[in-house]
């Protein structure tokens, strides 16, 4: 059975204009043991992918002032290596051409899919146990 109770030394970058909606997705993943930073813009949000090291980073397409692609392209280019995980209330389809391959989860999103997406890509080795 695999523990990642404590996940130590790893962060995520939570991005959404969404103030509810990060405060409850910040919330469940320090539940889960993970150090979180936030942002409510895509501007914020390249200014502290400038300025720290992510693991994870969760961020919604629709953002003010910066698109959540750009925040992933921008992320890509420094970290090469960081997952990526976009949510959007938008229709899967509609996007999948614009999320170059990267992982996405729909809005609403209950929260043991989101933890189960968030162990999937920060552990790949990970399988959930009974």
């Amino acid at each position: 059975m695999n523990n990642y109770n404590k996940q130590s030394n790893k962060c995520i970058l939570l991005v959404d204009d969404d103030e509810i909606n990060l405060m409850v997705q910040k919330r469940m993943c320090q539940n889960w043991g993970y150090d979180v930073i936030t942002a409510m813009d895509g501007a914020i949000a390249l200014q502290l992918i400038e300025n720290h090291s992510f693991d994870l980073i969760i961020s919604d397409i629709h953002l003010p002032f910066v698109n959540g692609y750009k925040v992933s392209e921008y992320a890509m280019r420094l970290m090469p290596d960081v997952a990526f995980l976009f949510i959007t209330g938008m229709n899967f389809q509609d996007v999948k051409p614009m999320i170059k391959g990267r992982e996405m989860l729909q809005k609403p999103i209950p929260p043991l899919t989101l933890k189960m997406k968030i162990e999937k890509m920060m552990h790949p080795t990970f399988q959930l146990t009974a």
